[in-house]
């Protein structure tokens, strides 16, 4: 028997063990569902076909795409890099100045 690991994420800590434990539930129900189905189906007749057509098929539903993070990140690197600009540029305009004394 292998080991399998199980990696849940929740918003809310609260709310780990029950959804951990929904998980495994509904993993445990779909597996023993498709071995029922899997006894029940005669052995010369398999519609794995007709099970990879119909998820073909599925409409998904189209997100719109958030650039946010993107842009905060953008904006963050411009800010680093113009506040590293500036401290680097009164460096070495003091390094100027008192080098001449």
């Amino acid at each position: 028997m292998s080991e399998m690991l199980l990696v849940v994420w929740d918003d809310d800590a609260l709310h780990l063990e029950s959804r951990a434990t929904s998980i495994v539930a509904d993993l445990t129900k779909m597996i023993w569902t498709q071995a029922m189905h899997n006894e029940k189906e005669p052995q010369g007749e398999s519609n794995s076909d007709d099970d990879v057509e119909n998820d073909d098929l599925q409409i998904t539903q189209k997100r719109k795409t958030k650039l946010i993070n993107s842009v905060l990140v953008a904006a963050t690197l411009c800010l680093i890099f113009t506040v590293l600009g500036a401290g680097w540029r009164e460096l070495a305009i003091e390094c100027a100045v008192d080098y001449k004394r």
